[in-house]
């Protein structure tokens, strides 16, 4: 009985795990581009993201990995998709600059 049930339950989580992952090229590049306005929209003045919790301590880390996200989308086939985020990058570029000269 145990392996009945076992058997139908794994069959239950493979036939949901399918449908679960079921998403289009369209959908994977509509969360990247709301990812990316996000955190355009989150960006310090000073060209920096930080969290809160570190402040500053952090801040070149997590403004080198918010600035990975868009160096790495941008050289992609679709690129930024039809949004310009260079100031934002530069602005990243520059804070991450000035902290280490």
């Amino acid at each position: 009985m145990k392996k009945i049930l076992c058997g139908a339950v794994c069959i239950l989580l493979i036939g949901s795990s399918s449908s679960l992952m079921a998403s289009t090229s369209a959908d994977k590049q509509a969360a990247i581009d709301k990812g990316l306005a996000h955190l355009a929209a989150t960006q310090n003045t000073n060209g920096s993201w930080t969290d809160g919790y570190g402040g500053a301590t952090f801040g070149v880390a997590d403004t080198a990995a918010a600035l990975l996200a868009f160096t790495e989308q941008e050289y992609k086939p679709l690129g930024w998709h039809g949004t310009d985020y260079s100031t934002v990058v530069t602005k990243a570029t520059n804070y991450i600059l000035r902290a280490y000269l």
